[in-house]
């Protein structure tokens, strides 16, 4: 932690980058951040101001998809602080290389294993950061997230693709009235 600012930083010798490892809050079922914005203020000292291919990466279900800071259309990293902000899906403008299909996108975050963040770059360089937002939703008596789909199912069927009471799944419900 910065003893000036509220920030964490990493500092190295070697050119090899060193990256920032989410916590635990960041990790495991981020489903509901699926097509939200994940942000983070960064900046560096020192060290050469080039941003790599893997400036961020995660991980989850046996995939890995990582991304450049300046796909976020926000400068190179320098002394000053910048906000890069990138969106959780796969579209075909989406950063997020190499791409991979809806179903395997949203496979990744629900069980998201590791969000790493690079913090150097170049040898003696300096990554401080300052903040990280994830948006997402979490169950509760709260207002509803638009973006998280809602499902009513029929009667006798309950959760995600109408699940049955001893937990055998159908897409669609056997009644045939639906």
């Amino acid at each position: 932690m910065s003893r000036h600012h509220k920030e964490v930083y990493l500092a190295s010798r070697q050119l090899e980058p060193l990256y920032f490892s989410a916590p635990g809050a960041f990790l495991g079922d981020q489903s509901l951040s699926y097509g939200q914005l994940f942000s983070i203020t960064f900046r560096v000292d020192r060290g050469r101001h080039r941003a790599g291919a893997e400036d961020l990466i995660l991980e989850g279900g046996g995939l890995r998809v990582t991304a450049p800071l300046t796909s976020s259309k926000t400068s190179l990293p320098c002394r000053l602080p910048q906000t890069y902000t990138f969106r959780l899906d796969e579209l075909s403008f989406s950063p997020w290389t190499p791409k991979i299909s809806h179903f395997d996108f949203r496979r990744l975050l629900s069980n998201l294993t590791s969000l790493r963040i690079r913090a150097t770059y170049g040898e003696y360089s300096t990554g401080y950061l300052q903040s990280v937002s994830l948006i997402t939703a979490r169950p509760g008596p709260e207002d509803s997230a638009p973006w998280v789909e809602k499902c009513d199912c029929p009667v006798g069927y309950k959760g995600h693709k109408y699940q049955i009471g001893g937990g055998l799944k159908t897409d669609t419900p056997t009644d045939p009235l639906m």
